[in-house]
């Protein structure tokens, strides 16, 4: 939901169920997620493209969201048949409690928008005392290279995945 004249937005579930691409539910799964965003100054554009939808130059607008996730999850062999499009139950690989924490940031003025995206996880094989993390990061900056038509911009990304797991 959004309060505030938009300049807070809300998001809350907590899921029960399948792994994910998977049709069969399984009764001690579930996921917790949540995200805030606050945008101070209104809301922002509705794309990442580096004008408003009617083809004006972007207002000054910023916002900043905290999101994660946590529950138990597993992760399966392929369970999608390519030759046949039919899911197909095949056994779980490895259960885990799974937790994720990530911030994101947004800025946008003119003919220019920056925004980037932080996230750890930290993940637990049920029936282990150990747990591993993984760190991420990205962000970009797009500019209206030609009046309202085109943006052109430039991506970093940076991961720390854990190796000490496999399919990590």
């Amino acid at each position: 939901g959004s309060v505030m004249d938009e300049r807070l937005d809300y998001y809350a579930g907590v899921y029960g169920g399948s792994p994910i691409d998977d049709p069969v539910n399984i009764e001690d799964n579930y996921v917790i997620e949540a995200r805030l965003t606050a945008s101070p100054l209104g809301p922002v554009n509705a794309n990442e493209l580096p004008f408003t939808p009617e083809g004006t130059p972007l207002p000054l607008r910023a916002s900043f969201t905290l999101q994660g996730f946590y529950g138990r999850l597993q992760t399966v062999d392929e369970s999608y048949n390519p030759t046949n499009s039919v899911l197909t139950p095949n056994a779980a690989l490895a259960t885990s409690k799974l937790g994720m924490l990530g911030g994101d940031v947004w800025f946008q003025l003119g003919p220019a928008i920056m925004f980037g995206e932080f996230y750890w996880r930290q993940q637990r094989l049920v029936g282990t005392d150990d747990w591993y993390g993984a760190l991420g990061a990205w962000g970009q900056v797009i500019v209206n290279v030609y009046p309202n038509e085109i943006g052109a911009g430039l991506r970093f990304n940076w991961i720390d995945p854990n190796t000490e797991l496999a399919q990590d």
